[in-house]
């Protein structure tokens, strides 16, 4: 395995099972080897975890031990050193393994019933009654078969079980004959029937990828429209979703564990900056927008690497991706200067201060190539195109018309617009704005000003009360679908929500409530 550590296996002889055998330097687990003797000791945890016999069932069953004293939570062992138990070596080796026996006091005696019961039976309960039939000592309930078991069958199992003699008062009982009266059942277990809040259809995942929603960590963060289709997309997941597909007929079609910060999509492919630990290389990738399969930026007839570092991009490592959007001949990244670390210093004050521009790069959809020089606009923090170039910005205050090739900014008439943040171009190429100020609505407005329609109640949701569909909150992303429905994004946890919009009434069409991972 590396390092020295060797790891060997050997079968049992019954072939149900086998022992495990590791050696590890012990360079490995000190900084300094210290004599090794008798009475060493060092921290060792145990986590062990099964599978089902085809293999692709994992974990069915989580086994973790050898804890410290005082210490009993077992969450996340693989990295709870303070946990751990102390391992100590002995003088002498060859002992018996440890064996684990019920806690439970056994029910012994010197008078003993022996009953059949089936081999499937999970618990036994146990009554004694008199010749005439009463009842004189429940003697003990939900027994573990196993544990009394003196011979085996092939479908039953026969037990046995002591009875000391008293009835239920703790008092000898007369002599007479006296019988034992007892029942099994196989145990309680749990059927899955639905899952509350979450709009895949069905709510668990099937081999299709066509089935449950979105991501466990987090709530939903971006959408974006690719052909007839939608793609919603979550910041992490480590189980469910980060990316998925929704077909015209509003179901999800496919998922892709890998979840974005930022997203922009094309009737042929999803572009995506990945979210967690990518978040500082700063990396673009491309997935089927029709299958979410991987499909990497190819550049004379090679493929590129799938996580492309927007760094060598761009030719600098000074900048960080803040939007994307695409266009028919085009994927534009909107890149703005990297935060300073505080205490930094500068040559003067004015230095230390972060220019206010932003840089528009214009890549080619294939080769992930520049096409031309970085481009400078006033700062931006939030911007979209639609196909034909048609492309809008903000700075959180304003509301402009951006040329993308030049970087020029035209200021447009957005009578009644607060604050905007998320941004779309609908099929008109009106600007579709979330207005995060006190209307909490999504507004559109005309190319040459104006306010076109509404989406959502005025004044928005509040946080407590009665839940009201019709207002929205927390909107972190919108698009337009190809019918003209609106999509917009609530990116918080109550609910977790993507809800879909009529242009005509600012009506709700439909919404989706959960994923329920962490969330329910």
């Amino acid at each position: 395995l590396g390092d020295g550590v060797e790891l060997a296996y050997r079968r049992d002889e019954d072939g149900k099972g086998f022992s495990q055998e590791a050696r590890i330097p012990w360079g490995l687990l000190f900084k300094s080897v210290p004599e090794i003797r008798h009475g060493l000791a060092f921290r060792l945890g145990f986590e062990f975890l099964w599978g089902d016999p085809t293999g692709g069932t994992w974990p069915v069953h989580r086994y973790a031990d050898n804890l410290q004293k005082g210490q009993t939570s077992r969450e996340f062992f693989w990295s709870a050193t303070k946990s751990w138990g102390d391992a100590r070596l002995l003088e002498k080796g060859g002992l018996a393994p440890r064996r684990y026996v019920s806690d439970e006091r056994r029910v012994e005696g010197a008078f003993t019933f022996r009953a059949e019961v089936p081999k499937s039976a999970a618990r036994l309960t146990l009554a004694i009654e008199d010749g005439q039939g009463r009842r004189v000592r429940n003697l003990a309930g939900d027994l573990l078969p196993e544990e009394y078991t003196v011979a085996e069958g092939e479908t039953t199992r026969t037990v046995e079980v002591g009875w000391d003699g008293l009835d239920d008062t703790g008092a000898l009982v007369k002599p007479g004959r006296y019988r034992a009266r007892g029942l099994t059942h196989g145990g309680l277990g749990a059927e899955y029937e639905m899952c509350f809040y979450n709009p895949g259809t069905p709510p668990w995942p099937t081999s299709d990828g066509a089935s449950a929603w979105g991501a466990d960590h987090s709530p939903p963060l971006r959408v974006a429209r690719a052909g007839d289709g939608m793609i919603v997309a979550w910041a992490f997941a480590e189980g469910g979703s980060g990316i998925i597909g929704v077909g015209a007929d509003g179901r999800k079609r496919w998922g892709e564990k890998r979840g974005a910060t930022l997203l922009a999509a094309d009737a042929k492919h999803v572009y995506g900056v990945p979210a967690g630990w990518h978040i500082e290389k700063g990396v673009v990738i491309r997935l089927d927008a029709r299958t979410g399969a991987y499909r990497a930026f190819v550049r004379d007839g090679k493929e590129l690497p799938f996580e492309y570092p927007v760094a060598d991009l761009v030719g600098r490592d000074d900048l960080a991706s803040a939007a994307l959007a695409v266009t028919d001949k085009a994927l534009v990244i909107l890149l703005n200067l990297k935060k300073r670390p505080s205490g930094t210093s500068g040559r003067t004050g004015a230095d230390r201060e972060t220019p206010a521009v932003s840089f528009l790069a214009l890549v080619d959809k294939e080769t992930a190539l520049l096409k031309g020089p970085l481009v400078m606009t006033p700062r931006l923090t939030a911007l979209a195109a639609g196909p034909d170039g048609t492309a809008y910005g903000t700075d959180g205050k304003r509301l402009c018309r951006v040329e993308l090739a030049s970087g020029g900014q035209t200021p447009l008439d957005a009578p009644g617009l607060v604050q905007p943040e998320a941004l779309a171009v609908d099929g008109d190429g009106n600007a579709v704005v979330w207005d995060a100020g006190p209307d909490q609505q999504v507004k559109a407005f005309a190319p040459d000003g104006g306010l076109r329609y509404t989406c959502g109640r005025k004044g928005g949701r509040p946080l407590r009360g009665p839940f009201d569909a019709q207002a929205l909150r927390a909107v972190s992303s919108v698009s337009v679908g190809a019918s003209g429905e609106v999509w917009a994004v609530e990116s918080w946890d109550y609910p977790r929500r993507v809800s879909v919009w009529s242009p005509k009434d600012g009506s709700l069409v439909r919404d989706y409530i959960g994923n329920t991972g962490y969330a329910g």
